[in-house]
């Protein structure tokens, strides 16, 4: 029978041999490994909560990725900003198109096995009929060929899910600040029939250069491939 650790050594060949720095696939192979180590050791309830926060920050490095590097995105990204949370991170990535749905629906289903061993008052464990009825949606497990109990299900999840993650950030396209559609000087005073005029002419897109000849129009904006090494 195949273990489960050649299981998920296997899934790391597509993430390897996708573009980027070698030694920073290396680093990042490493990194995985030692969390996938490290959950073992872990309590049920350790492994629920260390598995989350790691994958939350593999969010926060995907959308960064995709965001420009400014101020903004850190108080965004930042307590008390909107994507200071897995959940609020993982619905931006999957409807602004960063995450395919299985991983999105794996990532909610860890989110909330997370909560039912963070904010419960008694000890649970991965066999309580709670917890081994989310577990038994994930997706992930279905790609191994190794019988999981409950626990191995969601280690196993975990683990693929932080390779894709990954994986999904270095297909990351940096974007840049687009220049701003060019505006009409006006007058400091204005007519009555100025006025009017003015307002024909937004509602036509003239006074900030909207629907412009197409030889007028500026050009695509351009975005800038993710240096893998960032």
């Amino acid at each position: 029978m195949p273990s489960k650790r050649n299981d998920i050594e296997r899934h790391f060949v597509p993430m390897l041999d996708s573009p980027g720095d070698p030694a920073s696939k290396k680093e990042f192979a490493e990194e995985a490994n030692l969390f996938t180590e490290n959950l073992v050791g872990e309590s049920d309830r350790g492994a629920a909560l260390v598995a989350l926060a790691y994958l939350d920050e593999l969010l926060a490095r995907l959308l960064k990725a995709n965001m420009l590097e400014c101020n903004v995105t850190k108080k965004l990204l930042e307590y008390p900003g909107p994507l200071a949370t897995a959940s609020g991170r993982a619905d931006l990535a999957y409807v602004s198109g960063y995450l395919g749905k299985e991983t999105y629906s794996d990532l909610c289903v860890v989110r909330k096995i997370r909560n039912k061993f963070a904010h419960g008052h008694h000890v649970l464990r991965f066999t309580d009929t709670a917890v081994e009825g989310l577990c038994s949606s994930l997706q992930a497990p279905k790609s191994s060929t190794y019988d999981m109990d409950s626990r191995g299900r969601f280690m196993f999840t975990a683990s693929m899910l932080s390779l894709r993650l990954e994986s999904f950030r270095r297909e990351s396209i940096a974007p840049e600040i687009p220049p701003d559609p060019p505006l009409i000087p006006l007058p400091k005073t204005l007519t009555d029939s100025q006025v009017s005029a003015f307002g024909c002419a937004i509602e036509s897109g003239q006074a900030v250069g909207a629907r412009r000849p197409t030889s007028a129009r500026r050009p695509p904006v351009k975005r800038r491939k993710l240096n893998s090494k960032n």
